[in-house]
Protein backbone atom coordinates (compact mmCIF):
# COMPACT_ATOMS: atom_id res chain seq x y z
CA UNK A 1 0.00 0.00 0.00
CA UNK A 2 2.90 2.22 0.97
CA UNK A 3 4.35 1.59 -2.67
CA UNK A 4 1.49 2.46 -3.94
CA UNK A 5 0.55 5.83 -2.31
CA UNK A 6 4.59 7.04 -2.96
CA UNK A 7 3.74 6.41 -6.81
CA UNK A 8 0.78 8.19 -6.53
CA UNK A 9 2.45 10.89 -4.57
CA UNK A 10 5.36 10.96 -7.38
CA UNK A 11 3.00 11.07 -10.14
CA UNK A 12 1.44 13.99 -8.73
CA UNK A 13 4.67 15.85 -8.06
CA UNK A 14 5.16 15.25 -11.46
CA UNK A 15 1.98 16.79 -13.12
CA UNK A 16 2.08 19.90 -10.47
CA UNK A 17 5.91 20.71 -11.71
CA UNK A 18 4.42 19.88 -15.26
CA UNK A 19 1.73 22.59 -14.84
CA UNK A 20 3.96 25.00 -13.26
CA UNK A 21 6.51 24.61 -16.76
CA UNK A 22 3.47 24.95 -18.97
CA UNK A 23 2.82 28.24 -16.73
CA UNK A 24 6.33 29.35 -17.22
CA UNK A 25 6.43 28.77 -20.86
CA UNK A 26 2.63 30.54 -21.20
CA UNK A 27 4.17 33.39 -20.02
CA UNK A 28 6.99 33.62 -22.31
CA UNK A 29 3.95 33.63 -25.07
CA UNK A 30 1.68 35.58 -23.62
CA UNK A 31 3.57 38.72 -25.03
CA UNK A 32 3.39 37.29 -28.31
CA UNK A 33 -0.55 36.31 -28.20
CA UNK A 34 -2.74 38.17 -25.97
CA UNK A 35 -5.70 34.78 -26.61
CA UNK A 36 -3.51 33.25 -23.94
CA UNK A 37 -3.91 35.91 -21.46
CA UNK A 38 -6.75 33.98 -19.97
CA UNK A 39 -5.15 30.51 -19.97
CA UNK A 40 -1.79 32.26 -18.33
CA UNK A 41 -3.83 33.17 -15.78
CA UNK A 42 -5.68 30.02 -15.32
CA UNK A 43 -1.77 28.37 -14.77
CA UNK A 44 -1.19 31.44 -12.18
CA UNK A 45 -4.17 30.69 -10.19
CA UNK A 46 -3.47 26.92 -10.10
CA UNK A 47 0.32 27.64 -9.18
CA UNK A 48 -0.53 30.33 -6.39
CA UNK A 49 -2.68 27.50 -4.82
CA UNK A 50 -0.28 25.02 -5.05
CA UNK A 51 2.56 27.36 -3.31
CA UNK A 52 0.06 28.32 -0.82
CA UNK A 53 -0.76 24.38 0.01
CA UNK A 54 2.81 23.63 0.39
CA UNK A 55 3.53 26.59 2.60
CA UNK A 56 0.47 26.04 4.87
CA UNK A 57 2.04 22.48 5.08
CA UNK A 58 5.79 23.55 5.50
CA UNK A 59 4.20 25.92 7.96
CA UNK A 60 1.99 23.11 10.23
CA UNK A 61 4.93 21.03 10.28
CA UNK A 62 7.61 23.41 11.53
CA UNK A 63 5.27 24.01 14.43
CA UNK A 64 5.07 20.51 15.03
CA UNK A 65 8.75 20.29 15.16
CA UNK A 66 8.66 23.02 17.69
CA UNK A 67 6.14 20.85 19.73
CA UNK A 68 8.00 18.17 19.65
CA UNK A 69 11.35 19.98 20.75
CA UNK A 70 8.97 21.30 23.68
CA UNK A 71 7.96 18.11 24.23
CA UNK A 72 11.10 16.20 24.77
CA UNK A 73 13.01 18.94 26.89
CA UNK A 74 9.89 18.65 29.18
CA UNK A 75 9.78 14.79 29.31
CA UNK A 76 13.48 14.57 29.02
CA UNK A 77 13.78 11.35 31.75
CA UNK A 78 11.10 9.09 29.73
CA UNK A 79 12.97 7.13 26.92
CA UNK A 80 10.26 5.72 25.50
CA UNK A 81 8.36 9.27 24.59
CA UNK A 82 11.71 10.78 23.63
CA UNK A 83 12.80 8.47 21.16
CA UNK A 84 9.14 8.18 19.68
CA UNK A 85 8.76 12.42 19.74
CA UNK A 86 12.32 12.08 18.50
CA UNK A 87 11.56 9.35 15.30
CA UNK A 88 8.18 11.62 14.60
CA UNK A 89 10.60 14.44 14.46
CA UNK A 90 12.94 13.32 12.39
CA UNK A 91 9.87 11.97 10.22
CA UNK A 92 8.67 15.88 10.36
CA UNK A 93 12.09 17.01 9.24
CA UNK A 94 12.12 15.03 6.06
CA UNK A 95 8.97 15.91 5.40
CA UNK A 96 9.66 19.29 5.40
CA UNK A 97 12.69 19.11 3.21
CA UNK A 98 10.41 17.58 0.49
CA UNK A 99 8.13 20.37 0.84
CA UNK A 100 10.63 22.46 0.38
CA UNK A 101 11.96 20.83 -2.50
CA UNK A 102 8.88 21.63 -3.98
CA UNK A 103 8.37 24.98 -3.11
CA UNK A 104 11.57 25.78 -5.22
CA UNK A 105 10.91 23.58 -7.74
CA UNK A 106 7.45 26.07 -8.30
CA UNK A 107 9.05 28.91 -8.07
CA UNK A 108 8.57 31.61 -10.81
Amino acid sequence: MDMRIRSIRDELKRKQLELVNKYRELRGKVKENELLVEVADDYKKYHDYITSCKQRQYNALASLTTYLDKVNSELGNTDSVLKSTTEDQRMILRELGNIKLDLDRFKL
